[in-house]
């Protein structure tokens, strides 16, 4: 998935800042980044990861059944010849980021299991 996504992002520029993809062996400290992709669908380490980056304004995205579940912003379920969008909101309002409504509108939207619990 990190080669496809440093294809993807090669040369390419965001507000004038240059798309950077880096691969992680390990649960942070995490360098600051805007968007964190989880690919792998092991709950004892997706938690934790989560749970270390909760504070800052990180796009959460991953790829695994209970990653929205877990308290992750967007999934990405693949779905015979698609992608289906899978989306927390209330993730994402944690973190300060707000998912526009038109992405809204083509995805499915969970309940954030931890809302209103305090985690």
């Amino acid at each position: 998935m990190a080669e496809i996504l440093e294809e993807t992002v090669r040369g390419r520029q965001a507000k004038g800042r240059p798309i950077e993809v880096r691969e992680l062996s390990a649960a942070g400290p995490f360098k600051p980044c805007h968007i964190l992709l989880i690919v792998f669908s092991d709950k004892d380490r997706i938690v934790p990861i989560l749970s270390s980056v909760q504070s800052g304004n990180v796009l959460t995205v991953g790829q695994s059944e209970e990653f929205t579940r877990l308290g992750g912003m967007i999934n990405l379920l693949r779905n015979d010849t698609s992608i289906e969008l899978e989306i927390n909101p209330k993730a994402a309002d944690a973190a300060g980021l707000k998912i526009s409504s038109r992405l809204l509108a083509v995805s499915r939207v969970v309940a954030d299991p931890h809302a209103g619990g305090g985690s």
